[in-house]
């Protein structure tokens, strides 16, 4: 078993949320809590979990800054994944990157905004009631920031 897959063995669950798809656990050993949650949970055997540690200061930088400098992908991964749906802290997340870029390994900042899919240019926001306008600011709003994307990955 993996690292992570022996640290779930030991952990005990706290509490559930969204009708079971988000868990948070603790081991027992250190007090620390963790965060389980599962990633595209519409595929056939409820998507992939994901598992982050939860610190005191649950801030996006703080985040941020503790996943991509960790010695493993899966921190990257899973933190992109949980920010893949949260389109609106995109801009935040860019913002940051954007300083602290030079600070941080060139393949974790590539395989974190891979898996946030930011680069891919779309619409995100509902255009449901809105005017023809309002969507194209939308979706200006996505390219604008799938361009920022991009110079952050040649930055880096």
């Amino acid at each position: 078993p993996t690292d992570q897959e022996k640290l779930r063995q030991r952990l005990i669950l706290v509490e559930t949320r969204d009708r079971g798809w988000t868990q948070i656990f603790r081991d027992p050993d250190t007090q620390t809590e963790w965060l389980v949650f599962r990633h595209h949970g519409e595929l056939q055997g409820g998507g992939y979990p994901v598992m982050r540690e939860l610190t005191t200061s649950e801030t996006l930088a703080d985040l941020l800054l503790k996943c991509l400098s960790s010695n493993n992908e899966d921190d990257c991964v899973g933190l992109a994944w949980e920010l893949s749906t949260d389109h609106e802290k995109w801009s935040q997340v860019l913002d940051w990157l954007e300083v602290n870029v030079t600070i941080l390994s060139k393949r974790a900042v590539r395989l974190f905004l891979n898996n946030l899919h930011v680069h891919h240019v779309m619409n995100r926001r509902s255009v449901i009631g809105k005017k023809p306008q309002e969507i194209e600011q939308d979706y200006q709003h996505f390219r604008h920031l799938a361009q920022r994307a991009g110079n952050i990955m040649q930055a880096g």
